[in-house]
C-alpha cells in the first residue's frame, strides 16, 4: 500500500497541521499553512482570523492586520476581529491604540477573561496603574478556581516578550502582581 492509496483531504490535513504548529508557538510555519488553506477557502472566517493571528504573533503585524481591518470595516461589532487587532497593537508597541480597542471590548457584553488581562497590559504599559490593577483584578476574579497569584505571574511570564518590548521592567511586573493580590 502506498501513500497514494490512502484517502485524505489535503485541506483538512493542512488545517490540522496549521493548528498544531500554532499551538506549539511556531507562528511563521502556522501562517504558511493557514495561507495555503486560504487559497482554497478565501472566505473562511476562521482561517482568516487564525492566519492573521499567526502573522501577528510571528511579529509580522502589518500583514497580520490587513485582513482584520477589512473584516472590521465590514462588521464593526465583531469582537473576535477587534480582539486580534488590539493584540496586534500591543505586539506592535501601540498601547494607546490597543487600550482604545480593549476598552470597547471590555465594555461590551462579550468580553472574556483574557480581554481583561490584555486591557490591563495596555494600561500598565502606559503607567495607568490604578486602571491596570482593576483590569488585572477582574481577570483573576474570573479565574477563582486556580491560584490567582500564580495565574497572573504565569500570564505575565507567557507575555513577557511583548511586555518588555513595550518597556515594562521585570521589577514592575513583580510589583503589579503584589498590588493586584493585596487589594
Amino acid at each position: 500500500m502506498s501513500l497514494q492509496d490512502c484517502k485524505y483531504d489535503i485541506t483538512r490535513v493542512q488545517k490540522s497541521l496549521a493548528d498544531v504548529l500554532f499551538a506549539l508557538g511556531h507562528y511563521v510555519d502556522a501562517a504558511k499553512y493557514y495561507k495555503m488553506c486560504l487559497e482554497r477557502e478565501p472566505e473562511n472566517r476562521r482561517l482568516v482570523l487564525c492566519h492573521s493571528l499567526a502573522l501577528v504573533n510571528s511579529g509580522n503585524v502589518k500583514d497580520g492586520l490587513v485582513d482584520l481591518f477589512r473584516l472590521d470595516y465590514e462588521n464593526d461589532n465583531d469582537v473576535d476581529v477587534k480582539r486580534i487587532i488590539a493584540w496586534g497593537y500591543l505586539v506592535n508597541c501601540k498601547p494607546n491604540d490597543a487600550e482604545r480597542v480593549y476598552d470597547w471590548i471590555v465594555n461590551s457584553d462579550r468580553a472574556i477573561d483574557s480581554d481583561w488581562l490584555n486591557c490591563g497590559y495596555a494600561k500598565f504599559i502606559q503607567s495607568k496603574t490604578a486602571e491596570a490593577v482593576r483590569c488585572f483584578q477582574r481577570f483573576v476574579e474570573q479565574n477563582e478556581a486556580t491560584g490567582q497569584r500564580e495565574l497572573l505571574k504565569r500570564e505575565l511570564a507567557n507575555d513577557w516578550k511583548i511586555l518588555s518590548k513595550n518597556g515594562v521592567k521585570d521589577y514592575e511586573a513583580h510589583l503589579i502582581v503584589d498590588i493586584v493580590m493585596t487589594k
